[in-house]
């Protein structure tokens, strides 16, 4: 049996969004501000010369850190 297949394609810019439910979204991105204010309270408490600037680059950097994490590889090829 042949059957005529469709081509509807009702993509926009935020369909990678749908696989998630907002909740998953909200837990996601609030794991990620944590993660980025542990990680800023151990530099702190280390004593990094980069953590010695004004708040709101702090809060920047705090921010940044989880969204480089997940989208940005910085490592070495394994193979």
């Amino acid at each position: 049996m042949l059957v005529r297949a469709t081509h509807e394609w009702n993509q926009t810019l935020w369909t990678f969004l749908k696989p998630f439910t907002w909740r998953l979204w909200i837990v996601i991105v609030g794991a990620g501000i944590y993660i980025g204010f542990a990680v800023a309270f151990l530099e702190y408490r280390v004593g990094n010369p980069k953590f010695k600037v004004p708040v709101h680059q702090k809060v920047v950097m705090i921010i940044w850190f989880p969204i480089s994490t997940f989208f940005f590889y910085e490592g070495t090829y394994l193979i």
